[in-house]
C-alpha cells in the first residue's frame, strides 16, 4: 500500500516594479524553515526567473503552507 506524505513550505505574494515600469505579482515558494524568510530570500527566488532589475513594492508572507499527497511512493 502506498503511504500518504505531507510537505510543508512557505509562500508569499510579492508585488514588484520592473525596470520598464510594469508592476507584476508573483507567488514564490520556499522550503520550510524555522523562521520566516527575509525579503532578501524572496528576492533570490524571484531573481531566478526575473532577469531584469526590479524593486519589491510589497510582500505578504502566507506563513506555513502544506500539501498532502495521497498514495505516494
Amino acid at each position: 500500500m502506498l503511504k500518504t506524505k505531507t510537505v510543508e513550505f512557505r509562500q508569499a505574494r510579492v508585488k514588484i516594479k520592473r525596470a520598464n515600469g510594469e508592476i507584476w505579482s508573483f507567488t514564490p515558494t520556499l522550503p520550510m524553515q524555522d523562521t520566516a524568510p527575509t525579503a532578501s530570500q524572496w528576492r533570490k527566488v524571484l531573481e531566478q526567473t526575473e532577469k531584469d532589475s526590479f524593486i519589491i513594492l510589497s510582500l505578504f508572507d502566507f506563513g506555513t503552507q502544506s500539501a498532502t499527497l495521497e498514495g505516494t511512493a
